[in-house]
């Protein structure tokens, strides 16, 4: 916690890979990493209370999915769900 709370950064990459399951559900792995990234964003706004001055960084969700899986089709449009998306 003391290592997440001295970061300074302007963003964090999501990596992601896979097919998400539905349109809030990445897979398992991916949803690991997204815990991850929630606990550094917190570390960074609890020492927002001290530091007025702190840079809040932006997450960035990454991915498409993958070529080797079909991939999560919305039953509202029919369009592909893209991991990046069910990651955000």
């Amino acid at each position: 916690d003391d290592y997440a709370s001295s970061l300074q950064v302007d963003a964090i990459l999501v990596l992601g890979g896979g097919v998400p399951s539905s349109p809030k559900d990445p897979p398992t792995y991916v949803k690991n990493r997204c815990d991850v990234v929630a606990k550094l964003i917190h570390a960074v706004q609890e020492r927002t209370t001290t530091n007025n001055g702190v840079h809040h960084p932006s997450v960035v969700c990454l991915s498409a999915g993958t070529a080797h899986l079909p991939q999560y089709i919305t039953p509202h449009n029919g369009l592909p769900l893209w991991e990046s998306t069910a990651s955000a």
